[in-house]
């Protein structure tokens, strides 16, 4: 049965379809390992895990019985904590960045104002670098993302979801034809 399957038994049968991105719910114990292990081969994956916060997290992990080594670690990208006061939201974005050991960037924190930017991503340092744009094109390509989910009503269904993220595409394709047009004769 399906209860018989372990996240290694997952892992072997998914291997050798090369998805771009592994989407597991929740992990614990020993599939945390296995888990680390799928990163370190060089894919893509996003995961849940219980912590208080992304430090604790980070404790967590480098800790027996996991001991998840500081090599693997640096295949997290960015930690997303999320808060529950009588509602969800996300409390803090954190990124892992390796200077002599491992360090945690805060790079979005909730207070009662609202969402404060720490000022310094490295992710989007590396993203920039990887595409070879400025840092400010992919700062401006993710607050259009954000202010089109800011503005979704929450309640809406699945449906409605997509169909506004592929009007959003949509549009952001179109805007990029039309200034490739105006810059070819």
């Amino acid at each position: 049965g399906v209860e018989d399957l372990s996240m290694q038994s997952i892992i072997d049968i998914i291997h050798y379809r090369s998805p771009d991105y592994l989407i597991a719910g929740e992990i614990r114990g020993n599939d945390i390992n296995t888990f680390f292990n799928y990163l370190a081969s060089g894919r893509k994956g996003i995961t849940t895990v219980h912590s208080g916060s992304p430090a604790g997290l980070i404790r967590r992990l480098r800790s027996p019985p996991l001991s998840i080594p500081e090599s693997s670690l640096m295949n997290v990208d960015i930690i997303v904590e999320m808060r529950n006061d009588a509602r969800r939201y996300v409390g803090k974005v954190s990124e892992i960045h390796m200077d002599d050991g491992i360090l945690l960037n805060n790079v979005y924190e909730y207070s009662a104002t609202g969402y404060q930017a720490s000022g310094v991503s490295y992710a989007i340092k590396k993203i920039a670098g990887l595409k070879g744009i400025p840092e400010a094109l992919v700062e401006n390509s993710i607050a259009s993302k954000r202010d089109l989910l800011s503005g979704l009503d929450p309640r809406i269904g699945t449906e409605e979801f997509l169909a506004a993220i592929s009007k959003f595409q949509l549009s952001r394709e179109k805007s990029s034809e039309e200034r490739k047009g105006d810059r070819d004769p």
